[in-house]
């Protein structure tokens, strides 16, 4: 892929906090996709969930992108009022976050953009709609010996004789030769789909273990 180098990822996301082990038991929290917004030096100040809530977190964690919107998954509790570092001045609610993992979420590109069209099957766990992505929780089968790359490709797009128009996008994944499918890897993935979200129907296109999935969202 002549562009796609420039945009694929590893498959596995890293952590902006340590202590980010999936067997890590918490208290009451929750687990979720969510943009952190960085201010002018890098630091996180808030936290948006899809559903449209914003939070403080209660501790600053330093990024590299300045006042950028980074796409993560998040495990957080929602603390009281009464709780430290939860200041009833607050512009939003304080949470106090265990772990917060930067995921893939690079924006489609058209079709010419790629000189190959890898689609290395995945095995599909959920695919749903929500904050302006199309967020996933997908099983790589992997040896973890050589890094697996993932690109969202605009397939298309169609307008009907009635005027509706359908943009159809697709899951590329690149699984290295060199890396033997021995067990199989989470991987957490966000595909940003804001300037889609006009068009009558997004068509979203997997090639999984089992086939070739489609979902499909319409207004």
């Amino acid at each position: 892929m002549h562009c796609a180098l420039a945009i694929i990822g590893c498959v596995f996301a890293g952590c902006f906090f340590t202590g980010c082990s999936e067997d890590t038991s918490y208290p009451s929290v929750t687990t979720s996709f969510v943009d952190a917004i960085t201010d002018s030096k890098g630091m996180v100040a808030s936290i948006r969930t899809d559903n449209g809530n914003v939070y403080e977190p209660d501790l600053r964690t330093q990024t590299n992108s300045a006042d950028s919107v980074i796409r993560c998954l998040c495990t957080y509790e929602t603390m009281q009022q009464d709780m430290p570092g939860n200041s009833t001045t607050a512009v939003h609610p304080a949470i106090h976050v265990y772990s917060l993992k930067h995921v893939f979420s690079e924006k489609p590109l058209k079709r010419s953009a790629f000189s190959i069209y890898p689609q290395d099957p995945v095995k599909v766990t959920s695919v749903w709609k929500g904050g302006g992505y199309i967020n996933m929780y997908l099983g790589i089968l992997t040896t973890n010996v050589a890094a697996h790359s993932f690109a969202f490709c605009e397939d298309s797009i169609i307008t009907s004789r009635t005027g509706k128009t359908s943009v159809y996008l697709s899951l590329l994944h690149l699984r290295p030769e060199q890396d033997p499918e021995s067990y199989t890897e989470k991987a957490y993935i966000s595909m940003p789909i804001h300037k889609y979200l006009d068009m009558d129907t997004i068509v979203f296109h997997i090639n999984s273990y089992e086939g070739r999935k489609e979902f499909v969202y319409s207004k």
